[in-house]
């Protein structure tokens, strides 16, 4: 290889994202509650399999932010969160 050629490398850089999903319970009502959990907890779930951080927020009576995370005991936490906000509203 001649002198001042070098192969060339290719450097990627990936960024973590970090996603904030948010459920608009303040209105909802039965299935349309559901719609917002369930497309909630999807854009959780894509993000952490991608692993990207995740939280949710929940916009209701009172407004729950489950802070950024990672991993499977993360989600565990989110959807014990989204559950709690179907049980709560459902009352």
């Amino acid at each position: 290889m001649p002198i001042g050629i070098r192969p060339q490398r290719q450097h990627l850089l990936e960024a973590e994202a970090v996603v904030v999903s948010v459920a608009d319970i303040r209105q909802a009502g039965g299935s349309t509650l559901e719609l917002s959990v369930q497309g909630a907890l999807a854009v959780v779930q894509g993000a952490l399999r991608r692993s990207d951080r995740a939280g949710v927020v929940a916009l209701g009576g009172i407004i729950r932010w489950m802070s950024p995370g990672m991993g499977r005991r993360h989600l565990y936490r989110v959807v014990e969160s989204l559950i709690d906000v179907l049980a709560r509203t459902h009352r």
